[in-house]
């Protein structure tokens, strides 16, 4: 949708007010009156959070109505590029001086430059990458971050101390990480000053009892711990905490499977394919051809 209203793509059009504000109006119209399917719109035009109400504010004060790529990025305050195959951070985020928030979940990034992000910058999403190191990250991160998403990555215990840099942190999410001393990682959280919301869910530290408990007691300022409010605990600190760890399963119940096609008898089946899904804690196995 962006891309029709700019003048490198559409030169040959009359690059004035009037005509682009009917080309708006027109698209407005369409989603309003025909589109079956929003949300598929809005997963198409994702790059922002209301990419309509963007471009309407590129044409505001724009007497020529000409938009360029150099405009829009000037003025972009939020950019998603979720899924794009991102392996490397280059300075390209540092011009954007508006710049509020940026997502670039679900790329292959194996590490991230602090310092290549805008100044400006307060909400960072980098969950489902290859992160491994925070380092060059938190190194030289924009000093007002307050939301860094980091979940889905491989990060320990050991690799998040670089976390204290970034001190003016309101939300945290490690969820999904392979982080296991909760205690240490307390200890990082506490340094945080101002940080009032943290995800760990999915990673083994989650798993001890009195995990909840150890969260309320060490970190008194917490007040959302893996997107719940936390409660206070009728329970005194430290004398009943319990580290044993908790094993959850989720069982699923086959009730019936119906048989895999014949090849003799059904010429239309050309192969066939073996699979066999076996349970490590029991003895129970499936098996289908």
């Amino acid at each position: 949708t962006l891309g029709s209203f700019l003048y490198h793509l559409n030169s040959a059009q009359r690059q004035i007010q009037y005509v682009q504000r009917d080309k708006l109006d027109r698209i407005r119209f369409d989603i309003d009156k025909k589109l079956e399917n929003l949300e598929k719109f809005r997963m198409r035009n994702y790059i922002c959070d209301d990419l309509l109400g963007f471009i309407e504010y590129l044409l505001q004060g724009n007497p020529t109505g000409k938009i360029t790529v150099k405009t829009c990025l000037k003025k972009l305050d939020f950019l998603r590029l979720t899924g794009s195959k991102i392996s490397v951070s280059d300075d390209s985020f540092h011009s954007l001086s508006g710049l509020h928030g940026l997502v670039l979940a679900g790329n292959c990034l194996p590490d991230f430059r602090g310092a290549c992000l805008s100044r400006s910058l307060q909400l960072l999403e980098l969950c489902y990458n290859n992160l491994h190191s925070l380092d060059l990250l938190l190194q030289d991160c924009p000093p007002g971050l307050l939301y860094l998403g980091l979940a889905r990555n491989f990060l320990t215990q050991d690799t998040i101390q670089p976390l204290t840099l970034a001190n003016n942190l309101y939300h945290l999410d490690l969820a999904d990480n392979d982080i296991e001393d909760l205690m240490i990682t307390i200890d990082t959280c506490s340094q945080l000053k101002n940080l009032s919301s943290l995800l760990l869910a999915g990673n083994p530290c989650s798993m001890i009892a009195s995990y909840s408990d150890v969260i309320f007691y060490s970190l008194p300022r917490m007040i959302f711990l893996d997107g719940e409010m936390l409660k206070k605990q009728n329970k005194d600190p430290e004398d009943t905490f319990d580290f044993t760890g908790t094993l959850q399963l989720t069982m699923f119940r086959i009730m019936s499977m119906p048989q895999p096609p014949n090849q003799k008898i059904n010429k239309k089946v050309k192969s066939e394919t073996h699979t066999e899904n076996r349970n490590v804690l029991s003895r129970a196995s499936i098996i289908y051809s």
